[in-house]
């Protein structure tokens, strides 16, 4: 795995990566933050790419307009592949997954994610912060040693 000039590399989770591409509480913050001109790496688990198209999918459902929902896709689709740093999830995060959704009581994909932190971090010399709305989550990635941000904090 690469970092290229970051000066703070940091794993956001995606439970709503929808913050960059709809307008959310938390959304300019977040922009700011994996901006790629903020000169940050963004790292995420492979698993993103499955969650953003189901939320989306979800919000249409909800309500929001097929050409929004589209065009969020796209531009992330876009995104994945040019702005991230994707982290494949193999058997090695898994089983550390489950023990970290023993330990501290996460969902699966939760577990998921942090786990892929943990291994990332593990590669690294540079900190990272685990951006999360998730408060159960944070929690779990401090008990792992690492900073946290939550985006909803920053309107």
């Amino acid at each position: 795995m690469k970092i290229v000039g970051t000066i703070e590399p940091f794993l956001r989770r995606h439970q709503r990566p929808c913050k960059r591409y709809l307008a959310e509480v938390g959304s300019a913050w977040l922009q700011s933050w994996i901006d790629p001109q903020a000169g940050n790496t963004t790292l995420v688990s492979e698993i993103v790419i499955a969650e953003m198209q189901s939320l989306l999918a979800r919000r249409v459902r909800e309500g929001l307009p097929l050409n929004l929902a589209a065009s969020a896709k796209l531009t992330f689709l876009r995104d994945i592949r040019r702005e991230y740093e994707v982290i494949a999830i193999k058997r090695q995060q898994l089983l550390m997954a489950g023990q970290l959704a023993e330990k501290h009581a996460l969902r699966t994909l939760d577990a998921i994610h942090l786990a892929a932190l943990v291994q990332a971090q593990s590669q690294l010399t540079l900190p990272i912060t685990f951006v999360s709305a998730d408060k159960n989550q944070r929690n779990a990635a401090v008990a792992e040693g690492f900073t946290t941000d939550d985006p909803n904090s920053h309107p």
